[in-house]
């Protein structure tokens, strides 16, 4: 890949190029740069190239859910053709009793291929895990599943129809785990089985979207516990930040959650564009809309370890949700 100067791109693969061997695959190319174009090329003109994507990066969060099949009352035993329960959507698919394996029951999925229009799946929100200047955020999703028979596999893509993982299951029950880098996106869990048994499908009892492990050394996420209509004070610290005043801040949080109301010492100006929120004057907000929340702090402090600034936000429900922060040099 090369940029108009023939130059590389800020892309994630290493040595520049692409080993591509003699089967039909998908890969994956995440792109950290401004914006540009680019140029696709081979040493080798027998290299076939089926179809190009370009996936925008969708910086979201959502709170990490568990849906625990097994022992939630929510799943009601029978058919779904196309039914939303607690954000997860199943299509296809039946909810059946599976006590035989020590769960109580499980989503039943059968489909002959991932592409299968009408076989059966499972879809859920995973949130941005594409992290910052190449530095990807790990989110793991977790499912428990087992088979009718050895051999089925359970398999996970993306809405663009990239391969995430897939796993050999057995007839007892265990968790699989897939590492998960890439943007906010729909996830689809489908079964398949090689010998063509489709009939036998997989059994999900549990699946989660994604925990999330260390992101980079300028990013921290965490989950808080919130009650509705309470507010909170955070305070946002540094450790051995150069420049205070060449970053750019960004907060990611739940818009269904939280809206933050005031950020910095004496909040006496008022943003007015995309989400309200109350800023001090030393604070140059770049945007705040859709639980995103970027600025830029006008300082003297060129070496700078502590309080950045306070950032008070308020809780629209009750419960437990996400925060994120990073910080990235302005170029």
């Amino acid at each position: 890949m090369w940029n108009k100067y023939y130059g590389t791109p800020k892309v994630d693969i290493s040595d520049d190029f692409i080993n591509v061997g003699d089967k039909i695959e998908t890969y994956k190319i995440s792109y950290y740069g401004d914006g540009e174009d680019f140029m696709i090329g081979s040493e080798d003109s027998g290299i076939k190239i089926y179809k190009v994507s370009v996936v925008p990066r969708v910086n979201k969060i959502i709170d990490y859910k568990i849906w625990d099949i097994s022992n939630n009352s929510s799943f009601a035993l029978g058919e779904y053709k196309n039914n939303i329960i607690e954000g997860m959507e199943i299509i296809n698919a039946t909810v059946e009793s599976n006590t035989n394996t020590g769960n109580k029951k499980a989503i039943h999925i059968k489909s002959r291929a991932y592409g299968d229009a009408g076989g059966g799946k499972i879809k859920i929100n995973v949130s941005d895990s594409s992290g910052k200047r190449g530095v990807a955020v790990k989110r793991t999703i977790t499912i428990k599943a087992s088979s009718k028979l050895n051999g089925m596999k359970v398999i996970l893509i993306s809405s663009d129809d990239f391969i995430i993982g897939s796993a050999d299951l057995t007839t007892t029950p265990a968790d699989y785990k897939f590492d998960y880098t890439g943007s906010y996106d729909s996830i689809y869990v489908y079964s398949y089985y090689s010998h063509n048994c489709s009939s036998e499908g997989a059994y999900i009892y549990s699946i989660d979207n994604g925990d999330s492990g260390p992101i980079g050394p300028e990013d921290m996420e965490k989950t808080i516990s919130v009650v509705r209509n309470q507010s909170y004070r955070y305070f946002m610290t540094c450790n051995n930040i150069h420049n205070v005043s060449a970053m750019k801040y960004t907060i990611v949080y739940n818009p269904d959650a939280l809206r933050i109301t005031k950020i910095g010492e004496n909040p006496n100006h008022i943003y007015t564009t995309g989400t309200y929120v109350n800023y001090d004057p030393s604070i140059t907000i770049i945007s705040n809309v859709e639980g995103v929340l970027s600025f830029k702090i006008s300082s003297d402090n060129k070496e700078w370890s502590g309080i950045l600034c306070p950032v008070e936000f308020t809780a629209k429900s009750t419960g437990s949700t996400r925060v994120q922060i990073t910080a990235e040099v302005i170029s």
